[in-house]
């Protein structure tokens, strides 16, 4: 039976100290075992995902680059860096890290789908879907990559494999409600608002705060001629988003088209 040495014994009561949502405890932890073991590549990494998850990403990012500077080859420690860096908008060495990282692992899923995500955000979308089609070669019931491949192949206007894409994500996670929100954007780019509109329920039935779901089920029983359950729609997105320029735009257009034009002129100048 295998005993934990002293350090593996405080290092995993850091981990359930996070877990547990004992953020700021585990990173004055984590902080006074770095002292007495600086050249630990594994407590700065932790390090890093504390003061992460503390909003410090600034910080995060030298205790990650110390942790890859200690052991270069230490594939999550790169990966992490990757999403403090993308949460920075330091896009393009957020691709470097990514890569680093599956250079040492090369069957790491998440790196490929976040490689992916930061591609997107640089306008490289072909590049994005090769980067999600790997993770889901490698994981194929990887929710996330499912989705953000749909929405790479509905922005390159491939709506019929989006669609694909995006069932069977729901397949996977039926009760995602991001996933039911965005077959119902691809459905109504289709023409399909009926099949869209069943779609913003679904989502809205799992999350009924779903401000953009609301605002999109409007859009389409606006389309439909259901101009009253349109505007409640739209209140409703409103109602949960105060600052939700879209909505006040076509609750907007829809006061017009119903000839209610001092109401309208009221959301338009909302919107502005």
């Amino acid at each position: 039976m295998d005993t934990l040495t002293p350090l593996n014994s405080k290092i995993e009561s850091i981990i359930e100290l996070f877990s547990s949502g004992h953020i700021r405890e585990a990173l004055n932890t984590v902080q006074t075992l770095i002292s007495q073991h600086p050249n630990e590549a594994l407590l700065h990494n932790i390090s890093g995902v504390c003061y992460k998850a503390t909003g410090q990403q600034e910080m995060a990012v030298q205790s990650f680059k110390r942790a890859v500077e200690i052991k270069s080859d230490f594939a999550d420690a790169h990966y992490n860096l990757g999403l403090t860096l993308q949460e920075l908008n330091q896009l393009d060495d957020a691709v470097k890290s990514y890569l680093k990282a599956l250079t040492i692992k090369s069957d790491y899923a998440e790196a490929y789908n976040n490689l992916g995500v930061t591609l997107k955000d640089l306008d490289q979308l072909e590049e994005a879907v090769k980067c999600y089609e790997k993770a889901l070669i490698i994981k194929p019931d990887y929710p996330e990559a499912h989705n953000n491949l749909g929405n790479a192949l509905k922005n390159l206007g491939r709506l019929s494999k989006a669609v694909e894409c995006f069932e069977r994500m729901l397949t996977i996670d039926p009760e995602n409600a991001e996933g039911h929100n965005n077959l119902g954007n691809t459905l109504y780019v289709l023409g399909q608002p009926n099949a869209a509109g069943k779609s913003y329920m679904k989502a809205l039935a799992i999350e009924p705060d779903y401000a953009e779901a609301h605002n999109n089920l409007g859009i389409t029983l606006n389309e439909l001629g259901r101009f009253e359950d349109a505007e409640a729609s739209y209140n409703k997105a409103l109602a949960i988003a105060p600052h939700f320029p879209e909505a006040y735009s076509n609750l907007g257009d829809l006061l017009t088209d119903l000839k209610r034009l001092d109401e309208a002129l009221v959301s338009y100048e909302t919107c502005l």
